[in-house]
């Protein structure tokens, strides 16, 4: 072993002088081609290296467990733990340990950037000490200097420089995307046009395309395709809030949904482009407008301990309650007539008090008509007993007087 050794340190010595050697192999290193491992030699017992290629870890000393395959792979490199595979790969990588550069001039200029994974020509070319971020496709993160990160698609997050927690996958996904932060684009050019927007999540081909707001989730081909700088959207459907462009709050579900509404705080549910949905909602108002029929789901199947509601519990429940006229405060001027649900007697309120059961008023009134009703029916049998009475006494007093006039 020690004459190997001895051999091997003449073969390293002569090709620092000839460059006419082209492979090493030490106890625990393994160098091939000119100028492979060039410095290594301060491990006592071998720096668990392997290096291929002309210059690849050319300027490594005491970096161990690192293995370099590529002209000039890894060549400035110093520290640990690093797999490069590609011309220049991990170029200029110094202090950054525990990162795996795969593709011509992958990793390029990474300093000391650690724990990233790059797999594509010239992924995260310019990254010099971002961390912990996984970049894979031609280009992709080509300019990320930023941490947790993960791009997947040819040039997806490829001006991305100091935008954190992003994940762009499909071609050119956040593609523009600077300094945005907390991002999932998925779709080709999803996102595409994204700069300094943030906690966006954009799912479907070209979905946010030209988006740079924030708090946005559009989900569905091209949804949101428009939109620029408009938050707290959510778009659901493909093509849905197509011409949307700074509008902020709306909520749109189903295919074309509010396709062509430019507004804020909408609601639209449909499934068509149409400008009369289905149901339509103004959340500024407090306005829902249902254009159909509504139905409330009321079968047996859906309930148990069914019992009649006795009449005296409808007609105190009635007694309780107080109509009102009033005004909603987003629309002043408007008048509408109801309760106060607070007021309202809680069987016929919401858990939480802030709304009534139409179904369960119609209920109680239904039963109280119902009584209403017997009490009118009994009242009428009464009523015509009385007629009868009556016109049986009007015929008896017609017979008298014809008697009386008769015996005159």
């Amino acid at each position: 072993m020690k004459i190997r050794i001895m051999f091997c340190s003449i073969a390293l010595l002569v090709s620092m002088f000839t460059g006419r050697i082209y492979g090493v192999e030490l106890s625990h290193d393994t160098f091939y081609g000119i100028g492979a491992g060039h410095s290594t030699g301060t491990c006592i017992d071998g720096c668990y290296d392997t290096f291929i290629g002309s210059s690849a870890g050319y300027a490594n000393i005491s970096g161990m467990y690192n293995t370099f395959v590529g002209v000039e792979a890894g060549r400035i490199s110093t520290a640990d733990y690093n797999t490069f595979l590609g011309a220049q790969a991990g170029f200029y990588n110094a202090g950054g340990a525990s990162n795996i550069f795969i593709g011509y001039q992958a990793g390029y200029e990474n300093d000391t950037g650690g724990a990233n994974t790059f797999v594509g020509r010239d992924a995260g070319h310019f990254n010099t000490t971002g961390g912990s971020n996984t970049f894979v496709g031609l280009d992709a993160g080509r300019s990320n200097n930023a941490d947790f990160n993960s791009f997947f698609g040819r040039a997806a997050g490829v001006s991305n420089t100091t935008g954190t927690f992003n994940t762009f996958v499909g071609v050119d996904a956040g593609f523009s995307n600077l300094t945005g932060g907390t991002n999932t684009f998925i779709g080709d050019a999803a996102g595409r046009s994204n700069i300094d927007g943030d906690w966006n999540t954009f799912l479907g081909d070209s979905a946010g395309h030209d988006n740079n707001g924030s708090y946005n989730t559009f989900i569905g081909g091209g949804a949101g395709t428009s939109q620029k700088d408009g938050w707290w959207n959510t778009f659901l459907g493909d093509s849905a809030g197509h011409d949307n462009i700074t509008g902020n709050g709306n909520v749109f579900l189903g295919y074309k949904a509010g396709y062509h509404e430019i507004g804020s705080n909408k609601l639209y549910i449909q499934n068509s482009d149409s400008t009369t949905p289905l149901i339509y909602g103004d959340f500024n108002s407090n306005l829902l407008v249902i254009h159909g029929v509504l139905s409330i789901a009321s079968s047996q199947e859906y309930k148990e301990r069914i019992d009649s509601l006795k009449p005296e519990k409808a007609i105190e429940i009635l007694q309780h309650l107080n109509p009102i006229e009033f005004s909603y405060k987003a629309t002043p001027l408007d008048r509408h007539t109801g309760f106060i649900s607070e007021e309202v007697p809680e069987s016929l309120t919401a858990k939480e008090r802030k709304a009534v059961s139409p179904m369960d008023i119609v209920a109680v009134l239904t039963k109280v008509v119902q009584e209403q009703q017997k009490v009118v029916q009994e009242l009428k049998s009464e009523n015509d007993g009385l007629k009868a009475r009556n016109e049986s006494l009007e015929n008896r007093l017609s017979v008298i007087e014809a008697a009386i006039k008769t015996s005159r």
